[in-house]
């Protein structure tokens, strides 16, 4: 059996969550442990979408009609995902082969500001995804990361848009 280990640092922004997993795997390297570090903000992150859009079947259609000028690099990068499209928005804009008005038109698409079902699925599939691919190694991860703060807070606000407020 593959034994492999996952190490998540977990809070929120300036608590040194990077710091103290550069550390951790500095000192995994040094004993000879195959370890990846993957830090918040990563455009490959293997369990988080970051700068990433998806658009349902229509919505991608209709999008690459509205900005047919940048569909080819767009449609390379696209995955079909989830009866959709997943588009990595931020690697295209960090490549700079999309304009800005189709990145910004990407950007109101992006995984965390989806409806929350769908949200929530997207982002289970991901887990599930990355839990498959590190069990079949026998490397140790180590995840910066803010993803269960944001998931948490996300999820609270879309909780407090469907509420009706006092006035």
């Amino acid at each position: 059996m593959i034994r492999s280990r996952l190490i998540v640092l977990e809070g929120v922004a300036g608590s040194g969550k990077s710091t103290l997993a550069s550390y951790i795997a500095d000192l995994l390297h040094a004993r000879g442990v195959r370890c990846h570090l993957i830090v918040e903000g990563c455009l490959d992150h293997p369990a988080d979408y970051e700068s990433a859009a998806w658009l349902s079947g229509p919505e991608y259609a209709h999008f690459l009609e509205q900005h047919a000028s940048d569909g080819d690099p767009i449609e390379r990068s696209a995955e079909p995902h989830d009866g959709g499209f997943l588009v990595p928005y931020g690697k295209l804009q960090a490549a700079g082969l999309v304009g800005t008005p189709a990145l910004d038109a990407l950007a109101a698409y992006d995984v965390y500001e989806l409806a929350e079902p769908i949200y929530r699925r997207l982002v289970l599939q991901r887990w599930q995804a990355f839990a498959k691919r590190a069990s079949a190694e026998p490397d140790t991860w180590v995840l910066d990361c803010c993803m269960l703060h944001a998931a948490c807070c996300m999820l609270h606000a879309a909780g407090c848009r469907t509420q009706s407020r006092p006035s």
